[in-house]
């Protein structure tokens, strides 16, 4: 059986291909070095080595050809996975999970328990209405909890609560004019909001019950924190508007 031999113009062609089949393959993988795709070539349990990528390339280029043809130009790009989906299953699990927090901070003995802590539309949630909640929007019980009971010191509301509303005519009494040296920076708004005293504001989370949401109902507490991190000039342009000086 005679040995195949090339011909000088079958060298040089197969070089030549090589060659064109390296610079794609460069561009696809951004090496910079050509021995550099030998780290994207399978070669027993790893990677073909560099010292057997440059032989090749001198003494069997058609070979080498066709590991960087198989390998790189021709193999498959990975399709990203998409992001996954919070499921029903997913949301209920976290619900689950705040639920068993707040009632070990509380120490109740039932789920219902957790109710008397929780304001909700400026008075106090009924445990009807706390199952209606858990069955159709269970992230809004989820939110209710964490920010009524787990993100602040819980305090037991009495049962014809009635808070304040953004709707509720605001007292005069105590209101800064916006034109007498309004507070400039959002610590002074806050403290100027605190200071309100026919507000009778507790602690600095009391300030949301003025401020309205997009709904129509009060700022959620985790609103107003994001919104004290991310972009306190609105924040202290709530406060002024709907709390330091608002429209009589």
């Amino acid at each position: 059986m005679s040995a195949t031999t090339l011909t000088p113009e079958s060298t040089q062609s197969a070089e030549k291909k090589l060659s064109e089949l390296i610079k794609k393959a460069a561009d696809i993988t951004g090496t910079l070095k050509e021995s550099d795709l030998s780290q994207h070539i399978p070669y027993g349990n790893g990677f073909l080595p560099e010292e057997l990528f440059l032989h090749l390339q001198k003494t069997a280029p058609q070979k080498l050809a066709e590991l960087i043809k198989k390998n790189i130009i021709e193999k498959p790009k990975k399709i990203p996975s998409p992001i996954p989906t919070k499921t029903s299953k997913d949301i209920d699990l976290e619900l689950e999970v705040v639920i068993e927090k707040a009632m070990k901070k509380i120490n109740a003995t039932k789920e219902y328990d957790l109710c008397p802590y929780i304001s909700y539309q400026n008075s106090r949630l009924h445990h009807f209405t706390y199952e209606q909640l858990k069955k159709k929007n269970p992230n809004d019980v989820r939110r209710l909890i964490q920010e009524n009971v787990l993100d602040k010191t819980p305090q037991k509301l009495p049962r014809k609560y009635r808070s304040k509303s953004p709707k509720d005519t605001h007292p005069t009494a105590n209101v800064i004019n916006a034109t007498e040296n309004p507070p400039t920076s959002l610590e002074e708004t806050i403290q100027a909001a605190m200071k309100r005293r026919t507000l009778n504001l507790k602690q600095e989370s009391d300030i949301c019950w003025y401020i309205p949401n997009e709904d129509g109902g009060p700022l959620f507490f985790s609103t107003y924190r994001s919104l004290k991190r991310k972009n306190p000039e609105k924040l202290k342009e709530l406060i002024q508007t709907h709390v330091v000086s608002p429209k009589q």
